[in-house]
């Protein structure tokens, strides 16, 4: 069997020993491509269309997948995603694996699951549906945030340029004559660069702890505090669309739950064990979501789920349904949040123009009256 060249050179060994940890962190070029996929809802979304579309005039995955192939290496040939559909092309023509089969692992699990349950264009549409909704709620929260953010931004920017530009010369003067600049000007001319880092930091502990961090504390900061109530609700959403998708798609209701939590993170895998749990005991689901204790999707959506009066076989399109209006109901709330934010940091960049103007007036003042007394 051929084996690949393999360069030796000292330089290229080197660069190998350095570049391991990198590797090791965050794996192969087919992991950083699986990532990749999995993070493209937009791709993803265009690929299942696709192949239900052409299913319906009678063409089979593998012809589809081995078309997109050969397009895109018309086109791209050194794309990322030519090179990945080139792959399942070739496995599912010459190794006879099903879709499901070579999706797994670069797909989202609960995505791969619907198309298993499936082998026709009803997994691929359900599959899609998904994605769709997925995508419009994350452009949602993304939308909402992008103003807010762009003003924090302006604020640290701002204070940035006068505490390293504008101040060190106000100050400068103000020393050479002996005087002492006021304790703020001083404290922005000296740690402007400091400033965004605290915000950054509890960004980001917010941001690592949410899909991880589980406890009691965590159960009312959900129930209680933005933006854990926020993350809460989004995921409840998330939740239950790909439930009823699965459940849709001919999955059983322990299976579609068990399922989703094998391949969550922590913090909604706690969540989903509790009710697949009493859903297992035999429980409704509205039931089982309350006995779970968590609040989880949400306290109003339960009550909604208890309050369905239909047949299993239904129970999925109006769990879909329900999704889609707490969707519309979260991004009201978005907007109303987006509002919020943006006042607040303007309120916050008024203030802090205000007090560093009445400083240097101050610090002026007392210099002209110094200058004054002097004269005399």
């Amino acid at each position: 069997m051929h084996q690949p060249l393999t360069i030796r050179l000292p330089a290229a060994r080197l660069l190998s020993t350095i570049l391991a940890p990198v590797r090791t962190l965050f794996g192969d070029e087919t992991a950083a491509l699986k990532r990749r996929i999995k993070r493209d809802h937009r791709w993803r979304l265009n690929f299942y269309r696709t192949l239900a579309a052409r299913y319906r005039t009678n063409q089979s995955f593998l012809h589809t997948v081995r078309r997109l192939a050969e397009r895109g290496g018309n086109r791209h040939p050194r794309a990322p995603t030519t090179r990945i559909l080139s792959s399942w092309a070739l496995r599912l023509e010459q190794e006879g694996e099903l879709l499901h089969e070579v999706l797994a692992g670069w797909v989202p699990p609960d995505e791969q699951l619907i198309v298993a349950a499936s082998q026709d264009d009803t997994g691929v549409d359900r599959a899609a549906w998904l994605v769709e909704k997925k995508l419009n709620l994350s452009s949602t929260a993304r939308t909402a945030l992008l103003y807010p953010a762009l003003l924090v931004c302006g604020l640290f920017a701002m204070l940035f340029i006068i505490g390293t530009k504008v101040l060190p010369i106000i100050i400068s003067i103000q020393t050479a004559e002996g005087k002492a600049p006021p304790l703020l000007l001083a404290a922005v001319a000296t740690q402007a660069w400091l400033f965004p880092f605290p915000l950054i930091a509890a960004y980001l502990a917010i941001r690592l702890s949410l899909p991880r961090w589980i406890g009691d504390r965590r159960v009312w900061l959900d129930l209680h505090m933005w933006p854990w109530t926020q993350w809460r609700r989004r995921q409840g959403v998330t939740f239950l669309l790909a439930y009823s998708a699965m459940w849709g798609s001919g999955m059983t209701d322990v299976v579609a739950l068990n399922a989703i939590a094998k391949g969550a993170a922590p913090w909604l895998r706690q969540r989903v064990q509790a009710i697949a749990y009493w859903v297992g005991e035999g429980r409704p689901l509205g039931e089982a979501m309350d006995q779970a204790g968590f609040g989880f999707p949400d306290p109003d959506t339960i009550e909604d789920i208890g309050d369905l009066d239909t047949t299993p076989d239904q129970m999925a399109d109006h769990l879909g349904l329900l999704a889609e209006e707490t969707s519309k109901a979260i991004e009201e709330e978005m907007r109303t949040i987006t509002m919020i934010l943006g006042l607040g940091t303007m309120g916050a960049t008024a203030l802090a123009v205000a007090m560093i103007g009445l400083s240097m007036a101050g610090m002026f003042d007392f210099s002209a009256s110094m200058g004054m007394a002097g004269g005399r």
